[in-house]
């Protein structure tokens, strides 16, 4: 049962940490991955609100 709980939990921390990721921070990296179309646009794209990468890097610590 503990095994159960553990794995859930972790499970979730890494959906947190990629959605985190891409939905906060504005990395540049990721963009040669998307089709051209979205690239562009995705290079518009800012950060929601200007603490957001501080969000990013604390939800990866709790991570670690």
């Amino acid at each position: 049962m503990v095994t159960l709980i553990l794995t859930l939990t972790m499970c979730a921390l890494l959906i947190l940490m990629i959605w985190s990721v891409t939905y906060f921070c504005h990395w540049t990296g990721l963009l040669r991955f998307f089709p051209k179309d979205m690239e562009e646009k995705a290079r518009l794209h800012k950060p929601p609100f200007p603490a957001a990468p501080v969000i990013v890097w604390i939800l990866m610590l709790f991570q670690v």
